[in-house]
C-alpha cells in the first residue's frame, strides 16, 4: 500500500511544474519536445526535491523489513542475507527508474510527439543504466547507514544530505566540481561522452560499498547481542 500512495503522488507532483518544460537547452537553444520533456523528469530540480525524496520515502519500507532481527535471523546466514538484500535494492532502483520512464512516455504519447525519440535509443539506454546504478548506489549507501545507525531516518538524512549538496553546489557555480548523484541522474547528451568513465566509477564505488556491508555487520552484530 505504502509504495502504491507513493508512485500515485509522484505521479501527479511531476506534472505540476509545467515550467520546468522550458528548460530545453540541448539543441543550441533550440525547443525540442523530447529534449524538454526528458529534463522535466531528469532535471536537477525535480530530481533533487521531487524524485530523490519519494524513493527514499519507497526505501523506508524495505529497510525496516531488513532490520528486523527475525528476518536476518530466518535466512540462516550472513551471505544469504545480504545477497537477497542486494537484490532487493536493485529491483526498487530499476523499477523506480522505469516507472519515471513511463511518466516521460506518456507525456511524449499524450502530446503525440513519439518522433522526438528517434535517435535517442542509445542515450536513451546509457542514461537509464547509469540512473539505475545511481539510484542503486544511493540503496546500498542508505542500506550502510540505516544498518549502523540502527535507525532508518539517519540513512534517509545522511543520503539526501548528499543529494543537496550536490544540487547547491551546482546551483551556486562552485569552483569545486562535487556533483555526483545528480550528474549521474540528470544527463543529457552532451555530457554522455564520460558514459564509460561514469559507469565504471559507479560499478566500482556500487561493488565496493556493497562488499564493506557485511564486514560492517559483523561489528554491529544485533544477533550476538540478543543470543548472549
Amino acid at each position: 500500500m505504502g509504495y502504491c500512495s507513493t508512485f500515485a503522488a509522484l505521479f501527479f507532483l511531476i506534472p505540476l511544474f509545467p515550467d520546468l518544460l522550458n528548460a530545453a537547452t540541448w539543441d543550441e537553444g533550440k525547443f525540442v519536445f523530447f529534449d524538454a520533456t526528458y529534463e522535466s523528469v531528469f532535471g536537477m530540480w525535480s530530481v533533487a526535491f521531487i524524485e530523490v525524496p519519494f524513493f527514499i520515502l519507497c526505501l523506508l519500507f524495505s529497510q525496516d523489513f531488513f532490520l528486523n532481527s527475525a528476518v536476518r535471523v530466518r535466512f540462516g546466514s550472513n551471505q544469504k542475507f545480504w545477497c537477497q538484500w542486494l537484490k532487493v535494492m536493485l529491483l526498487e532502483s530499476a523499477a523506480y527508474v522505469i516507472y519515471l520512464y513511463l511518466l516521460l512516455f506518456l507525456r511524449l504519447a499524450v502530446a503525440g510527439q513519439w518522433s522526438g525519440m528517434r535517435g535517442q535509443r542509445t542515450f536513451l539506454l546509457q542514461g537509464f543504466i547509469l540512473q539505475v546504478l545511481t539510484f542503486l548506489l544511493m540503496d546500498i549507501l542508505f542500506c550502510a547507514i540505516t544498518f549502523i545507525g540502527r535507525n532508518s531516518v539517519l540513512g534517509a538524512a545522511v543520503v539526501y544530505a548528499f543529494v543537496l549538496l550536490d544540487y547547491v553546489v551546482s546551483s551556486t557555480k562552485a569552483l569545486i566540481d562535487l556533483k555526483f548523484f545528480l550528474k549521474t541522474i540528470c544527463v543529457a547528451p552532451p555530457f554522455m561522452d564520460d558514459f564509460l568513465l561514469e559507469l565504471l566509477l559507479l560499478v566500482g564505488l556500487t561493488v565496493g560499498l556493497f562488499l564493506l556491508l557485511p564486514v560492517m555487520s559483523d561489528h554491529v552484530d544485533s544477533l550476538k547481542k540478543e543470543v548472549s
